[in-house]
């Protein structure tokens, strides 16, 4: 006779062992132990504050990725906007990312896309700034891709059994 373990709306489970062969609707996960929802979908405290960020699928270790849409502003010779990691407000998106990546600059992924007819580029500057630049206005999207600050733990290869 198969045990079956039902929960309802208002019921939770402080812990569970299971043992066997373990299905979760016709998909055989006993053996699966590389990823856990704290693993894809951690909530990360930070300041005694709880933040969440949500899952994406990234080939090359456990990685943070955030996106957004900038203006250049005229500066002496080029249009510019400056990210300072230091400066940003607390709580917004890109302040989330800073916090939740290992802060190395070297391995910070950057990707422009201009919404005109021109060149953008960045420049990384010391150990907390990006700036990007253009020789017109416009609006810039970016993307940005950094290691998650326990990127050391995921591997891509999984120990062999």
């Amino acid at each position: 006779v198969d045990d079956i373990l039902r929960v309802t709306n208002n019921s939770y489970l402080t812990s569970i062992t299971m043992s066997g062969n373990i299905d979760v609707q016709s998909y055989d996960i006993t053996n699966v132990d590389k990823l856990t929802v704290n693993t894809i979908d951690p909530v990360h405290e930070i300041d005694g504050e709880e933040y969440a960020t949500y899952v994406s699928f990234y080939a090359g270790g456990q990685k943070m990725e955030t996106s957004g849409v900038i203006k250049l502003e005229k500066k002496k010779s080029n249009y510019q906007y400056v990210i300072n990691f230091d400066k940003l407000e607390k709580g917004s998106d890109l302040w989330l990312f800073w916090k939740t990546i290992h802060q190395d600059m070297d391995s910070l992924i950057v990707l422009l896309t201009p919404s005109f007819e021109g060149r953008v580029w960045y420049e990384k500057v010391g150990d907390s700034k990006v700036i990007i630049s253009a020789e017109s206005s416009g609006e810039v999207s970016y993307s940005l891709t950094a290691p998650r600050e326990d990127y050391k733990k995921w591997p891509n290869l999984i120990s062999q059994k």
